[in-house]
């Protein structure tokens, strides 16, 4: 790569960082219009090549997005950006499915004591839609429909880590239930128990509703268990159900 090539690539690097300690220092929401371009190579003393270098860096980050007629605003940010990324690594890794299942486990048991405390009634209907769904999929032989119920599924987990009214678990959360929905969808054993997931589900919401974080913690120790106990003996390869 040419010397020019490479100083012009730094360049525009850097601007892009201070445009973006911009909007974390200034607390910018999502919608807030940047600068003009004009303005903005005017401020930093660059041409429009770097800019326009920056600020793809900068949408590819998910912070700002350009909209023809509209500009550069400032992003709404969009936690399945980080959670793709995260899930091809863990796709990636040499770490086993029990591995990961520990890991939700360490993250969901702390989601649902939160969620007993900072549930909306909006978030219990959905959570309560979940399950609803899930019931209505469920037949003697099985699941009408595997995916739509895989989708439930996941969504009741999704709607908890939000009901924690904790952001942070709710960003760790994200990669482990996208990973989860995409290896669950490839297999065909999903769901081998689907009656047994709803009434766990209705356990935890029960809990969750009379703000008992005890209950709610021992309902979630217990689905998860299950699951450990399930897949603990074998190998990935083998693993078909939640």
């Amino acid at each position: 790569m040419p010397a020019e090539t490479n100083q012009r690539k730094r360049l525009s690097e850097q601007v892009a960082d201070e445009i973006q300690s911009d909007i974390l220092r200034e607390g910018l929401t999502a919608g807030r219009k940047l600068p003009t371009e004009v303005q903005l190579m005017e401020r930093f003393n660059v041409s429009r090549t770097v800019l326009r270098e920056a600020v793809h860096t900068l949408v590819q980050r998910g912070l700002v997005t350009v909209t023809p007629g509209r500009g550069t605003e400032v992003a709404e940010f969009d936690g399945s950006i980080v959670a793709e990324q995260f899930a091809l690594q863990m796709e990636a890794s040499q770490g086993s499915f029990p591995q990961l299942l520990e890991l939700r486990f360490a993250i969901d048991v702390q989601v649902s004591t939160s969620a007993a405390l900072n549930v909306t009634e909006a978030q219990i209907a959905e959570l309560g839609a979940c399950i609803d769904a899930g019931k209505r999929l469920i037949t003697p032989d099985g699941v009408r429909d595997r995916l739509a119920f895989l989708d439930q599924d996941v969504r009741f987990h999704e709607i908890l880590a939000k009901a924690s009214g904790n952001p942070y678990l709710e960003l760790v959360s994200q990669p482990i239930n996208h990973f989860l929905r995409k290896y669950y969808s490839t297999r065909e054993g999903y769901p081998s128990n689907p009656g047994r997931t709803v009434e766990e589900h209705e356990t935890i919401l029960r809990a969750i509703s009379q703000a008992d974080t005890l209950a709610a913690r021992q309902a979630i120790e217990h689905h998860l268990m299950r699951l450990l106990r399930r897949w603990s003996p074998v190998t990935p390869a083998d693993q078909t159900d939640e």
